[in-house]
């Protein structure tokens, strides 16, 4: 398992190489179109979101694998140029900070400064969370951001998700995805009052909104809006201050977000929603693992599992043909090289393409999950025999598929895929593909 990922490693970093502009100072493609042929695509998100994850994603396999790239350096460059002088990292299309683009703002400078212990980046670091804090608004008992949307002293309508006159136009999660970030600047810097702020967050995010159940259920979009990062915020908060009661609680929660996944790994994109965005298979993963470590709850299986199934099987490891058909005369430019290596954004349990696009958030989101399964997990030791298939009948999101299972691996599934089906594709030697420096 281990070559494996580290294969989708080397893969994900060419993609996200060439998922960097260099005529717009390296600023991240965000969406590729595959009809009527392949077309990148800018977008608002390529500021904050898609930069923040990318210089995440090569700092983490640079850890992992040894294979560093040009490219990092002055795509760190236009990253930390969206942060302004209230400390928020704002995009420029339009002008705004969104509170979900923070949380990858603050992710990347954690990441950045363990990596390289600049007190530049610290103080930035600093500098976004007491910006942060400094916005948000009191509640009867917690506090919260009243909008997805701000602008230099004015709260802004609108971003995802956002519906007029709706109770929840404005979802606790989505600024949730902060704390995780925040819980690491507290691990790194030790300041007290970013603590003080995370607690007040949870209190509202789990009292006062109820997003999560006391019986750990919930509804809603798991990454988007922002529901498990938020419990890894949670989870990170209670290790921190020895809260066993909120542990348990989040282990709940895992337990009921677990009871809704497929036993290979296909982790719904929301509750009871048909597709699966592998940010979170990458979330769920994070969240397992500092269970597991923590004795709460035992996970590892369940981790590898869905390690070595879906978050290996979401990604696009070929041109498939289904991708050539359209494409024009010159073979699709630099598109098809951002194509392999990205993983899916709308898979289902069959096929990777069950939707209308590739969003660059999930290449991220794929690495991350494979650095938190090979810094936390040991390869598992081969089957001393040759495991015999059988095949297992399971119901995924509504839909019944036969699964053939060779010891933990799933080797087919039925009814295949139409598009770029999944289970089917014969993995490489891994020397094909990497080679560490």
């Amino acid at each position: 398992m281990t070559q494996d990922l580290q294969e989708a490693l080397v893969l994900a970093q060419k993609a996200i190489v060439a998922r960097l502009d260099p005529n717009e100072g390296y600023r991240p493609w965000f969406r590729i179109t595959l009809e009527p042929s392949p077309e990148a695509h800018h977008d608002s998100w390529d500021f904050v979101d898609m930069a923040g994850r990318y210089v995440e994603s090569l700092a983490m396999i640079r850890q992992l694998i040894g294979n560093s790239v040009p490219e990092e350096e002055p795509l760190r460059r236009f990253f930390l140029s969206m942060q302004e002088p209230d400390g928020l990292f704002y995009n420029r299309e339009p002008f705004l900070a969104d509170m979900f683009c923070q949380s990858r703002a603050l992710n990347a400078l954690c990441t950045m400064y363990m990596d390289r212990e600049e007190p530049e980046i610290l103080e930035r670091l600093r500098r976004l969370v007491h910006g942060l804090m400094g916005i948000a608004t009191s509640t009867a008992t917690g506090l919260r951001y009243p909008a997805n949307l701000y602008r230099q002293g004015e709260w802004i309508e609108g971003g995802l998700f956002y519906a007029a006159k709706d109770l929840w136009n404005v979802k606790p999660g989505y600024g949730g995805t902060q704390l995780e970030g925040i819980m690491k600047y507290v691990e790194l810097a030790g300041d007290v009052q970013a603590l003080e702020f995370v607690r007040r967050y949870l209190r509202f995010f789990l009292h006062e909104a109820e997003v999560v159940k006391e019986d750990g259920s919930y509804e809603g979009h798991l990454h988007s809006q922002g529901i498990v990062p938020t419990m890894v915020g949670a989870c990170m908060f209670a290790e921190a201050t020895s809260d066993r009661n909120l542990l348990e609680h989040c282990d709940r929660f895992l337990r009921f977000t677990l009871s809704n996944c497929s036993s290979f790994g296909w982790v719904p994109d929301g509750i009871g929603w048909p597709t699966c965005e592998t940010c979170a298979i990458g979330d769920f993963i994070h969240l397992a693992c500092r269970l597991s470590r923590l004795g709460v709850g035992d996970y590892w299986d369940v981790v590898a599992r869905f390690a070595q199934n879906q978050l290996l099987e979401n990604q696009f490891r070929t041109s498939s043909p289904c991708l050539l058909l359209d494409l024009p005369a010159n073979g699709g430019g630099g598109v098809l090289e951002m194509i392999v290596g990205s993983f899916a954004s709308w898979a289902k349990p069959n096929d990777l393409l069950g939707g209308p696009d590739l969003e660059g958030c999930c290449l991220g989101g794929g690495v991350r999950g494979i650095f938190h399964v090979l810094s936390n997990l040991p390869d598992p030791e081969p089957p001393p025999y040759a495991p015999s298939p059988r095949v297992v009948l399971e119901t995924v999101a509504g839909v019944e598929y036969a699964l053939e299972w060779v010891g933990d691996r799933v080797a087919g599934i039925s009814p295949p895929g139409e598009r770029y089906p999944t289970y089917t594709r014969q993995r490489e030697a891994s020397t094909a593909f990497f080679s560490p420096q």
